[in-house]
């Protein structure tokens, strides 16, 4: 496969052993099929990232897992070559309001991690919904400077296993900070 730009529908259809005609009927263009794939792949991570909010384990774990998680997901969007589709003029739209909707349901789950925490004492907040949210934030510049290097250099291994230990190692920063306690310095 090509990705999706230069992929077409008798491709795929090949691919999957399936009539043009039938892969038609259920998906009537590549946009349409392509977005079932986003939210395939979506609600795959939101389970996975739903399993690990149930553990009996603490909220940093939690959040580490969390991280995982996104990284793996994020991962697997860039082996089915989903990601080089956003520049697209034809699907930019359509991938905005439903990545827009796709956020609210994984911020939704990083509060969850953060108002445990908080309620347990072990994370000092002040507002759950602007910490999940810069989180957040922090993960996705990660992500959008991974992916600008991805356009010009394409992924090679070692790019993405920087990429993977910069976006664990931010998820640790959050959590413990960079500073020393007073009675170590």
């Amino acid at each position: 496969m090509y990705g999706f730009a230069k992929v077409t529908m008798d491709e795929i259809a090949a691919d999957i052993g399936m009539g043009k005609a039938s892969l038609y009927y259920y998906f009537p263009t590549k946009e349409k099929l392509f977005i079932e794939v986003i939210y395939r792949e979506h609600d795959e991570f939101m389970a996975n990232v739903s399993l690990v909010a149930a553990e009996d384990i603490c909220a940093s774990a939690k959040l580490t897992k969390y991280a995982e998680q996104r990284f793996h997901y994020f991962n697997k969007l860039i082996n089915l070559s989903i990601l080089e589709a956003r520049a697209s003029m034809k699907t930019k739209p359509m991938l905005k309001e439903m990545f827009t909707e796709l956020r609210k349901r994984e911020l939704r789950l990083v509060q969850k991690i953060i108002r445990e925490g908080k309620a347990t004492g072990e994370f000092q907040v002040q507002s759950v919904e602007l910490t999940s949210l810069t989180i957040m934030h922090i993960m996705q510049g990660l992500r959008q400077l991974f992916l600008r290097g991805f356009q010009r250099e394409g992924v090679e291994d070692i790019r993405l296993k920087r990429f993977r230990k910069e976006y664990l190692l931010a998820v640790q920063m959050i959590l413990h900070g960079i500073s020393v306690p007073a009675q170590r310095r």
